[in-house]
């Protein structure tokens, strides 16, 4: 049985790295953002000889969000790209909570707009304008 379970998790690792994707750029974890000012949210496409092909891909969705790894909140939906599309203007929220508590998830959708792909920036600082 631990062979079998060692081949699986092999196969999946492998997967993982022939998989085509976004890859967020910025912001990143040392990244603090101001509420109020604008800012650009970054990434990039990463071609692998495996799937999806960004011919496949229709557009993205560009989502502000917290919460945990496994109880993700969308806070605003904050554009709607074309797939070859590698950055988008901001305006940092005023945030209930200041903290490294915030992050973009990057959704890709084909043309039948089912949803092919999440990808996830890592979690950032946003701080209000006047923290006193």
């Amino acid at each position: 049985m631990i062979q079998f379970n060692s081949i699986v998790l092999s196969l999946i690792i492998l997967v993982s790295f022939i998989k085509s994707t976004y890859v967020p750029g910025s912001p990143w974890s040392e990244t603090v953002w101001i509420s109020g000012n604008i800012e650009e949210v970054k990434w990039s496409w990463q071609e692998k000889d495996g799937t999806p092909k960004i011919d496949q891909i229709d557009y993205i969705v560009v989502d502000f969000m917290t919460g945990s790894d496994y109880d993700n909140i969308l806070l605003q939906n904050v554009a709607t790209l074309p797939p070859n599309a590698t950055n988008t203007l901001f305006k940092v929220p005023k945030v209930s909570q200041d903290g490294k508590l915030y992050f973009f998830r990057i959704t890709s959708f084909n043309k039948t707009n089912a949803a092919i792909d999440y990808n996830w920036s890592t979690r950032f600082t946003i701080l209000s304008a006047n923290p006193n």
